[in-house]
């Protein structure tokens, strides 16, 4: 086996970063002896140097369990994915018969895409509607949406407004969505009805009134937003939420009979704990499920709600006990799922007590009669799609039916993940608001070289999920130290708070203090010593350096936050 000093870093890159990541998942009614899985993935194309996105069908065979005892080794029959192409969202209809899909086509006589809503049915293309001159792109993100009427009869979708090609309003500056929508257009809803001939059924809804301000909610739940109730032809606009400044997320119970859905406090930090409600359609009534939680009481204690990724559109489980939301959330260090009663509000973590401390779990669908659908994984473990039969109050049972690493790069990967470890590390004194993970080689040779690694955000949080980058550099030799300072999500809405006014002080002061703590430990090199960092992990490492430069003996500052002067003026993000 190759020391790690030995390693070729540009082998170990490709090695790691060429496994895929699975990235969601649609399930079947369940016949009574399989579980038919249809799992997407997004894997990186070395010799492109693209992403690609894959489709892979799975039949799992669901034998009797009831929940108390491990899942057996199921024989998963795993059929050869297929690349998606030009293909965009797609969404199966109710009785899981039809499949839409929105295919954008770039055909080389044209600069400009042609776009289609295409319906599919066994291996018969039923109807393809062109949508070029509708609308523009598609929109396939945080603004995204497909989704079909109960009678499938019709569809709807999320879409950019097309741009005025003629006439004065051609030259009218109309600024984008920042944010990570740079060029994005106006998101507006598009009804197909199947019913209408090919050339009239798609119908642009842009009489729908929206808030002055463009910026984004990717990554700022801070924003101004609500929740609205429509006719198919966008009359009798409703908005269900009036008294919450920021609603999102929002998710029908199977029988259409209530909305579930998050909400952060607005205006407020970029990230913050958010709060379940559940609005009435009958009466108008919204009452709050899961209220924002202050201070856990103990670190075993539910810290509140934080759904990074949003949940996905089957996220309910019926049971003996009644519906139950499904929902993937931080909590400290890591990624966890968790049931949460729609009756009660009792919120239960869905993840097994025994697991890796370090491993992180990310929802990827649910059905109704009890089945999960997730990935794990952690620094020393690629991800791994996990099939659960819950119980919920219970407990859950998980098997595995797919798997990141391939038989073709299981030896490799294996050699350099064998030889790394990865545990939390707490902060002094620090039980409750605030965590490192570190990640290192196993046997080192001599005292090793540290990384300190904090977070952007700056509310956010490191996860204990597989980062090729971070178990990369752990294979090569370097100690990496991942940061959740105060002020990280997934420790309570007291810990973000914290923060506010305190930017650049209590921040900085984690950072050094948890660097010190992993020097005392004595297996590292005091002489090297760097920090990395993005954003407002860059303004950190510019912090570092600049107040500790005899200590920190290198920096990379990806896109750091360090020119607030020329930022303020000119940013999406001005929080």
């Amino acid at each position: 086996m190759a020391s790690a000093t030995s390693r070729d870093p540009t082998a170990v890159h490709r090695t790691l970063s060429s496994l895929p990541s699975f990235v969601a998942a649609t399930t079947l009614p369940p016949s009574q002896t399989h579980l038919l899985l249809s799992l997407a993935s997004v894997v990186k194309d070395q010799a492109r140097k693209i992403k690609r996105r894959l489709l892979a069908n799975l039949a799992v065979p669901l034998p009797a369990l009831d929940g108390a005892s491990p899942l057996p080794e199921l024989p998963v029959l795993a059929f050869p994915p297929v690349d998606l192409g030009d293909t965009g969202l797609s969404s199966l209809s109710p009785s899981g018969r039809l499949l839409a899909l929105t295919r954008s086509i770039k055909e080389p006589a044209s600069t400009k895409p042609r776009r289609f809503v295409e319906i599919l049915a066994g291996s018969a293309i039923l109807e393809a509607v062109e949508v070029t001159d509708h609308h523009g792109d598609f929109c396939a993100d945080t603004f995204g949406a497909l989704s079909w009427a109960p009678d499938e009869r019709s569809l709807v979708y999320v879409a950019e407004k097309k741009a005025p090609e003629e006439g004065p309003d051609k030259f009218l500056h109309r600024p984008d969505w920042g944010e990570g929508f740079t060029k994005k257009g106006f998101p507006v809803l598009v009804v197909i009805n199947l019913d209408a001939p090919v050339k009239e059924a798609a119908t642009v809804l842009d009489n729908i009134p929206v808030a002055a301000s463009e910026y984004g909610i990717k990554a700022c739940h801070n924003r101004s937003s609500a929740i609205y109730k429509a006719r198919p032809d966008g009359t009798s606009l409703e908005n269900l939420t009036p008294t919450f400044d920021h609603a999102r997320s929002p998710r029908l119970t199977p029988d259409g009979s209530r909305l579930a859905f998050l909400s952060n406090l607005a205006p407020g930090p970029h990230g913050s704990t958010a709060k379940l409600a559940v609005h009435d359609i009958a009466s108008g009534s919204t009452d709050i499920l899961v209220p924002v939680v202050s201070a856990p009481a103990d670190p075993d204690a539910f810290p509140g709600l934080y759904t990074i990724p949003p949940p996905p559109i089957n996220c309910w489980v019926e049971s003996k006990e009644g519906l139950f939301f499904i929902v993937g959330s931080i909590w400290r260090s890591r990624e966890v799922i968790l049931a949460i009663c729609m009756r009660t509000g009792e919120v239960t973590n869905q993840t097994p007590a025994n697991d890796d401390s370090t491993a992180s779990w990310n929802l990827l669908c649910a059905t109704k009669d009890g089945y999960i659908v997730a990935t794990r994984s952690s620094p020393t473990e690629p991800p791994k799609v996990m099939l659960g039969k819950t119980q919920l109050r219970d407990g859950i049972s998980w098997s595995v039916i797919a798997d990141s690493v391939d038989g073709l790069k299981s030896s490799k990967v294996a050699e350099l993940l064998d030889t790394i470890e990865s545990q939390i590390v707490q902060f002094p004194d620090r039980a409750t608001d605030a965590e490192l993970i570190l990640v290192a080689p196993k046997n080192p040779e001599g005292r090793m070289p540290l990384i300190v690694w904090p977070h952007g955000g700056p509310h956010t949080t490191l996860t204990g999920a597989f980062s090729p980058w971070v178990s990369g550099l752990a294979a090569l030799g370097y100690s990496i130290l991942l940061v959740n300072y105060t002020g990280s999500l997934g420790f309570g809405e007291d810990s973000v708070r914290k923060l506010l006014g305190n930017i650049g002080t209590m921040d900085v002061d984690d950072v050094q203090t948890a660097t010190k703590l992993i020097l005392a430990r004595g297996d590292i090199d005091p002489d090297r010593v760097g920090i990395l960092g993005g954003s407002h992990g860059g303004f950190l490492a510019a912090h570092m350096i600049g107040q500790f430069p005899t200590l920190y003996k290198a920096a990379v500052l990806r896109n750091p936050v360090i020119n607030i002067g020329t930022m303020a003026a000119v940013t999406d993000i001005p929080d």
